[in-house]
C-alpha cells in the first residue's frame, strides 16, 4: 500500500517538479536542437548533480561524488557504471571538457541512435552516450524521485532539509537595462 506523505510536501515538490521542467529542460533542449551535445551533456549532468543532492538531504558541496552515484544507482540504468560515468562522463566535461576517450558522443534523436547509448563503439573502444537518451532517462529519474518525495517519509524529510537552503529558482537577472556606477576619480 502507498501512503500519501503529509500535504505540507506536495506544494513544494510540485513547485520543484515545475521550475525543474522549466529552468533545467529547456536550455538542455535548445542545446540538443543546436547539435551541441558536449554542452547538453554537461547540462545534463548538473542536473542530475541538483538532483542527488536533494535526494541526499545534504546541501553541503562536501560529498557529491558519493551522492552523484547514489543518486545515478537509485534511478538511472545500471548499465550507467555510476562510478565511471561521475568520473569520465561528468567530471570530465565540467572540470576539463575531456572524456579520456572513455567516451564518445552521438547527438541523435532517432531511435537506432538511442539504441546504442551506453554501447561500446567496437572501433574506438570508447562507450557512446546520447544525450538525448540521457535526458529521457533523467526524465524518467525525476518522475520516479517526485513520486518517492510523495510516499516516502525519509525521501520527504530528506528533500524538504535541501529545500529550505536551496530553493529551485530561475537564476537570470530581470533587469532590462544595466545602470552602471561611475567611479569617481
Amino acid at each position: 500500500m502507498i501512503r500519501k506523505i503529509k500535504s505540507y510536501t506536495s506544494k513544494p515538490i510540485d513547485s520543484f517538479a515545475f521550475r525543474l521542467k522549466n529552468y533545467t529542460y529547456r536550455p538542455i533542449r535548445l542545446c540538443l536542437e543546436d547539435g551541441q551535445d558536449l554542452a547538453a551533456t554537461i547540462l545534463l549532468c548538473c542536473a542530475i548533480d541538483l538532483l542527488a543532492k536533494f535526494s541526499s538531504g545534504n546541501s553541503k558541496s562536501s560529498g557529491n561524488r558519493l551522492k552523484y552515484i547514489a543518486f545515478l544507482k537509485q534511478y538511472f540504468s545500471s548499465a550507467y557504471g555510476p562510478d565511471t560515468f561521475y568520473e569520465f562522463v561528468r567530471c570530465g566535461l565540467v572540470h576539463s571538457y575531456s572524456m579520456e576517450d572513455q567516451y564518445t558522443t552521438l547527438c541523435r534523436d532517432e531511435p537506432w541512435a538511442r539504441q546504442v547509448h551506453l554501447c561500446k563503439d567496437t572501433k574506438t573502444g570508447e562507450t557512446v552516450i546520447n544525450p538525448f537518451q540521457i535526458l529521457a532517462d533523467l526524465q524518467a529519474a525525476v518522475r520516479n524521485y517526485v513520486g518517492d518525495v510523495k510516499t516516502s517519509e525519509v525521501k520527504a524529510e530528506a528533500f524538504l532539509a535541501v529545500h529550505k537552503v536551496i530553493p529551485l529558482r530561475q537564476q537570470v537577472s530581470r533587469w532590462k537595462e544595466l545602470e552602471y556606477l561611475a567611479v569617481d576619480k
